[in-house]
């Protein structure tokens, strides 16, 4: 474990700090451009995005702690229903045109931790967004509608009936409207790679749908969109919201929710937030209370409940329980040639910025819109529910160099040579197991989270399935990445005996190794429910102990989608923020101020 983490600091080092060096070989040594090429330093963002943090209101209508797919969708709707909002950000501003391309910086300014939070025990990597416009700034445009059989869990095992109805269709058509979410984007090769093996062995796959509206992409995406394609918080909501008189505070902490008596029958009351700066030498000197007439905490299902446990609020120990991480492993191959043209894929030909042929490596993972394609072929959707699916990924050098496995200092030498004809795909499980945020020494979230027998096994099997349409696209290796010298399971090359020998050997080692695993995407840690004793939530968004309290974000889901939860997170917000919005006017309006 500890020299994984040693590898991983010297790669991102050797790959990304260096190549801020016009002498560096290796970004040209593997073919990569350091800048996006199809950036354009005119590009303008949405109005009102430049004045956004630029003014402080201590006593508002409505405060909103975090600015993501929850918050800035919330602070849309209740600031065009006419309420005084505030929206209070821990990261900072960083405008579409200052968005930084070299992979350390770009983490350090957009991600949690700067991109190098884990679990408790080291085990598994948690990514998620610390900007304005949390993780929609950084999301891999994946915009998935709430699949049918988890509305219908939702709906009918748990209670939450509005979940199958109207009311939450129309708010899905709205986000999926806002965000244009849609198909029919120009395809990478490494999207071909995928597409082209599943069609070999005759596995189902889809176009993704995706809230951008160019049709090619990069593989900056990861780092914030500096082609003005992507419709995130910033370019939307939130510009929107300040359109409409919302006010937005950057590098500001939600320390604790300021509490007071019991109103409406609930212990408590939320009377506003007490915030400081994020960082900086004012952290600890300056305090700053906001009073709002409803709190909603949009902080995500990291911050949320760290948020509620550090003002005392547990909800019956349910704060911070119920957590999914939707857990990932990597399987990573090598082609010496592109993969054929899948027949059954549009699009495929051009891939804008310049030929693919022209250029080293017959993949060039990092080329082109990185996630358009999937196969939810082993995702049981008609049965369970509880499956898994197969993506590629978003490539950056750098981190990827830091997951590629060591066997010896040639060896990796001669993987890094081959990097542009290296495929990755990701099997991502929804995971019926559960972890818990609980805060450390400082007052900080931390994940406790191990996978059950049921997801590891669900986890093999879709590595293993991922490992077979690896072949089947013309691989001539899979890659083990544990660190030892059975390093390669060769197809073709090398003396290797086929892929029919060779990919039992690879399922063998999986089921030995431990799973290298990371998070894609984080919920349920203050979810909806029927229960106070199950749940934090009311089927409203309001919290059951604290009246006046809200959470708006994925920590509101009662279990895991399945697929990016973006589009669930905004439409959800959406339903309830409108509902919010209808219940203050209506306060306003009969002048009571009773819950």
């Amino acid at each position: 474990m500890a020299f994984g983490g040693l590898k991983k600091l010297v790669a991102l080092c050797l790959i990304d700090r260096l190549a801020k060096q016009p002498a560096n070989p290796l970004p040209k040594g593997i073919g990569f451009d350091a800048r996006d090429p199809g950036f354009s330093s005119t590009l303008k963002e949405a109005q009102g995005a430049e004045d956004m943090g630029a003014t402080l209101v201590v006593s508002v209508d409505v405060v909103i702690i975090g600015s993501g797919a929850g918050g800035g969708v919330a602070a849309a709707n209740l600031a065009k229903a006419g309420l005084h909002v505030l929206v209070l950000e821990k990261g900072s501003w960083v405008p579409s045109t200052d968005l930084e391309q070299q992979e350390p910086d770009g983490y350090a300014s957009l991600y949690e931790q700067a991109g190098s939070m884990q679990d408790s025990e080291a085990v598994f990597s948690v990514l998620a967004g610390s900007t304005l416009g949390g993780g929609t700034r950084v999301n891999w445009c994946a915009s998935f509608r709430t699949p049918a059989h988890v509305r219908k869990e939702w709906s009918a095992d748990l209670g939450l009936e509005a979940f199958a109805g109207a009311e939450y269709e129309r708010a899905l058509d709205a986000v999926c409207e806002r965000l244009h979410v849609r198909t029919g984007f120009k395809h990478s090769q490494l999207c071909h790679t995928l597409a082209a093996g599943c069609e070999e062995l005759d596995i189902p796959f889809s176009e993704v749908k995706r809230n951008c509206t160019l049709d090619e992409c990069s593989t900056y995406c990861a780092l914030g969109c500096k082609r003005g394609g992507k419709q995130d918080s910033v370019r939307g909501w939130l510009a929107e919201a300040c359109e409409h008189g919302a006010k937005i505070l950057t590098g500001a902490w939600a320390d604790k929710i300021a509490l007071g008596p019991a109103v409406g029958g609930r212990p408590r009351s939320a009377e506003g937030v007490l915030v400081r700066p994020a960082q900086g030498p004012l952290k600890s000197a300056v305090s700053i209370a906001v009073r709002a007439g409803a709190v909603i905490s949009s902080a995500g299902s990291l911050h949320t409940p760290a948020l509620l446990l550090r003002s005392g609020v547990t909800c019956r120990g349910n704060v911070g329980r119920h957590l999914r991480l939707h857990p990932v492993c990597m399987t990573m191959g090598l082609l010496s040639s592109p993969p054929k043209r899948p027949a059954t894929l549009p699009d495929l030909e051009d891939l804008g910025v310049q030929s693919v042929a022209a250029r080293v490596g017959s993949v060039r993972p990092w080329d082109g819109t990185g996630m358009s394609v999937f196969s939810a072929a082993l995702g049981d959707w008609e049965g369970s529910g509880y499956g898994s699916l197969l993506y590629t990924p978003q490539i950056m050098p750098a981190m990827t160099a830091a997951t590629l496995p060591w066997v010896s200092p040639a060896d990796y030498k001669k993987l890094l040579a081959r990097m542009g004809d290296l495929a990755i795909f990701l099997t991502i499980v929804r995971d019926t197991g559960e972890g818990e945020i609980k805060l450390d020494a400082d007052g900080q979230p931390m994940v406790h989270y191990a996978l059950s027998k049921r997801d590891k096994a669900t986890m093999l099997a879709g590595v293993r399935r991922a490992a077979e349409v690896m072949a089947a696209a013309g691989a001539d290796a899979v890659l083990d990445l544990e660190p030892h010298a059975r390093a390669r399971f060769l197809f073709v090359e090398g003396g290797g005996d086929g892929a029919a020998a060779a990919l039992p050997l690879f399922a063998s080692d999986a089921d030995e190794e431990a799973l290298r695993e990371s998070d894609a995407h984080q919920m349920g840690t203050a979810r909806l429910g029927r229960d106070p004793e199950t749940s934090v939530l009311d089927a409203d968004g309001a919290c059951w102990e604290v009246a006046g309290l809200y959470a708006l974000d994925a920590s509101t889901f009662p279990t895991a989608t399945g697929v990016n939860p973006m589009v669930t997170t905004e439409a959800i917000s959406y339903m309830l923020s409108a509902r919010l919005a209808a219940k203050l006017r209506r306060r306003e309006a009969d002048g009571n101020a009773g819950d």
